[in-house]
């Protein structure tokens, strides 16, 4: 009876040290180290060659997982992605295939980075002579890297080489352009931005002001009967494209009638 009562103890004692051996670290923490790396630690209660853990993250409903010696209570895990929530758990375990109980889940944010994509959607056409409006669509949610704080909206013109970029930050999804120079070509480029920078821009759209009347009139140079000749308006002053011309002239003999030439 006594003996009997021996075996049932040492059963006991050696069931609890198992137990023991593969019971959850009491503690897994974890922290960012860089804008794709998070740095893990956890408890090791007794340094094994026979005792490995297991350690798993998550993404959504993906899961990935490594083993590490018994021996290792830390680990740095690099090349994750920007702006992503990752949930770790980890267990212990024997080299013979015998596991313990996870840890509950440590969750950790990797940092915002910059957009990789540009806004979608762009549109742009005029709306007068001096304005240009623009619309664009957000960001696909994948390409995003953080929170959108803002666009911006970039446009110069596309008839001079070494012309000048304009930009203009944008909260919104849309925006008219004014001040623009009539009957010209402009390039528009839109691009959105996070905490930590901007993203690539659109393809550049070429949009024209609209058409306006000439600010000038043409000079007449001489005018008879049989001809006539007259110096018609320079590019600076032409606001579109010239398609007709009209000459007035009175009569000479005070009759009080004129006589209309239209020149196409």
């Amino acid at each position: 009876m006594v003996f009997s009562t021996f075996i049932m103890l040492g059963v006991l004692w050696v069931a609890r040290a198992d137990s023991n051996e593969l019971d959850p670290p009491s503690y897994l923490v974890g922290y960012v180290t860089g804008d794709t790396s998070i740095k893990l630690s956890w408890e090791v209660k007794s340094s094994s060659n026979n005792t490995v853990f297991e350690l798993r993250w998550k993404i959504g409903d993906n899961e990935s997982s490594m083993l590490l010696p018994g021996s290792t209570g830390t680990i740095t895990l690099k090349n994750l992605r920007v702006y992503t929530q990752y949930l770790f758990r980890v267990r212990t375990g024997t080299v013979d295939g015998k596991w313990g109980a996870f840890t509950k889940f440590t969750s950790i944010w990797t940092p915002e980075g910059v957009p990789t994509a540009p806004p979608d959607s762009v549109t742009a056409y005029n709306t007068s002579s001096f304005s240009i409006m623009v619309f664009w669509s957000q960001v696909p949610n994948r390409y995003r890297n953080g929170l959108v704080v803002g666009y911006k909206v970039c446009y110069k013109r596309a008839d001079i080489i070494e012309s000048v970029l304009y930009c203009i930050a944008v909260y919104a999804l849309g925006i008219e352009i004014g001040g623009l120079k009539t009957y010209t070509p402009y390039w528009i480029t839109v691009l959105a931005y996070t905490t930590k920078g901007e993203g690539p821009t659109s393809k550049p759209l070429l949009v024209w002001t609209d058409e306006h009347v000439p600010s000038a009139a043409p000079k007449l140079l001489s005018f008879h009967p049989t001809s006539l000749q007259s110096n018609f308006l320079g590019p600076q002053y032409l606001k579109s494209t010239l398609t007709e011309s009209c000459v007035v002239t009175t009569s000479s003999t005070g009759s009080g009638r004129g006589r209309l030439l239209t020149i196409l």
